[in-house]
């Protein structure tokens, strides 16, 4: 089971849609970085991941203390384990994935009473397309193998 949230970045701009493993609090999650601030972060490989100029910093002791319980050993838990592991991540693909996934099919669904074949076409079409366009443009979860 996932807990679902939104998070500001630091500044207070932005938002995130974020993905926390019910294992663990969403505290693991310290902070959320957009790229209008990332580039003033002092970039910590130990407790921080980045995605495409997004950066989340993890409380590792929270991450290390739950993981212990979950069988993982203290230096299984990174920063990259939490975030493509899903233990604590974007809710989809990108920070912002939630609200542009909804908006994206939104378009797509008002097809479906006026043609039904092209509303099929289409969603199939959108659906390969956006995960090639989430690779191309190099979100970390677009790029894991499945």
């Amino acid at each position: 089971m996932m807990i679902m949230s939104v998070r500001s970045c630091k500044c207070g701009k932005h938002e995130a849609g974020l993905s926390i493993d019910c294992i663990i609090p969403e505290e693991v999650v310290a902070a959320v970085y957009c790229p209008e601030e990332s580039p003033e972060v002092s970039f910590d490989k130990e407790s921080m991941i980045e995605d495409n100029g997004w950066i989340i910093e993890y409380d590792m002791e929270v991450a290390r203390f739950y993981g212990e319980h979950a069988h993982k050993s203290p230096e299984e838990i990174t920063p990259e384990f939490l975030f493509l592991e899903g233990w604590a991540s974007w809710t989809g693909m990108t920070p912002t994935d939630v609200v542009d996934l909804q908006r994206e099919r939104n378009e797509i669904i008002r097809l479906r009473d006026k043609d039904v074949k092209k509303y099929f076409e289409e969603f199939r079409k959108w659906g390969n397309s956006r995960a090639e366009r989430m690779r191309k443009a190099g979100w970390k979860k677009a790029l894991k193998p499945s």
